[in-house]
């Protein structure tokens, strides 16, 4: 395991260096996965056979439009082929940046865990227990950095696999909503939709929007559908022999972020979406990664139109 020192101002190049190595990875691929152009050939051979399978139905050939169609299904399969090896090396190189992230993004190592409990008990911050909604009190230190700060939620299973993300925003002597980046999805893929898994939801709330210093602040989650057995394995510190034990079942895990979070804040808000300010690793790299493909791709368009004059 290795750790490389990276501050707010200067953090944002190495995410930049990153999303170029990566663009540059993945034009390669796509021009040499299955062989040099093999995709766009493909896809240019897949063109003429179609156009001609038209011909071939308005002439009421059916021999043609027969062998037509069967070479269009092969180049089908083909192109399939290619894409699924060209989605195997990018799932590949975007699973060792998810790896990275979290050892050299800063403002990480001072955010606070802690488990959720639907216990009834009010150092738990629960009102009711077995109501499905689960709690936990977050004390606001004196000296905090002021702002928006971000509680997420997350739920695990018994394998420790995250099924789902929740986020609510803490203001803490200021800051507004535009300030923070809050998420909200389920981490059940189709896939796992069309095999029976549930796709749960977490709703997240943290009370009243304005706090100050010393103030406690109630985290709850709601997780729908409802999951039974969550937390239930749990010795919580002070609360049992010796310190927090790891789960045996399904858990809810909150983070709050103590306010210091690497973002990016845009000259303008983005087209469509009207965001201007794009946060963490994943977003930002996305970000980057999205705007040199777009360059890179103009660059290749202008050199190609000088060479042909």
């Amino acid at each position: 395991m290795f750790f490389v020192y990276f501050d707010f101002s200067n953090y944002w190049i190495f995410l930049a260096a990153i999303a170029v190595i990566y663009t540059v990875v993945l034009t390669y691929v796509q021009s040499n996965v299955g062989g040099k152009d093999r995709l766009k050939n493909l896809q240019l051979e897949m063109r003429q056979v179609q156009m001609k399978m038209s011909e071939a139905a308005k002439k009421k050939n059916d021999n043609e439009l027969n062998e037509l169609i069967n070479r269009n299904w092969k180049l089908t399969m083909d192109l399939m082929m290619v894409q699924l090896q060209l989605f195997v090396v990018l799932l590949g190189v975007l699973f060792i940046l998810m790896q990275v992230f979290p050892y050299v993004e800063p403002g990480l190592s001072d955010d606070v865990k802690f488990p959720l409990y639907d216990d009834g008990l009010a150092s738990h911050c629960d009102v009711a227990a077995g109501d499905g909604i689960y709690s936990a009190c977050f004390a606001l230190p004196a000296n905090g950095t002021r702002g928006a700060w971000i509680a997420d939620v997350s739920l695990y299973s018994g394998t420790n696999e995250n099924l789902a993300l929740g986020s609510a925003p803490i203001f803490y002597d200021g800051g507004k909503i535009e300030d923070v980046w809050l998420q909200n999805r389920s981490q059940t893929g189709m896939l796992d939709m069309l095999m029976g898994k549930a796709a749960y939801r977490l709703d997240v709330s943290t009370g009243k929007r304005n706090y100050t210093a010393g103030e406690t602040v109630p985290i709850t989650a709601t997780v729908s559908p409802p999951i039974q057995g969550v937390n239930t394995a749990l010795v919580a510190p002070g609360e049992g022999a010796g310190a927090a034990k790891p789960l045996q079942g399904p858990r809810l895990e909150g983070t709050v972020n103590m306010g210091t979070a690497f973002y990016v804040d845009l000259p303008f808000p983005l087209p469509l979406i009207n965001i201007s300010r794009i946060s963490g690793s994943y977003g930002v790299f996305i970000f980057f990664a999205f705007v040199i493909g777009i360059a890179l791709s103009i660059g290749k368009s202008l050199v190609g139109a000088v060479l042909k004059k």
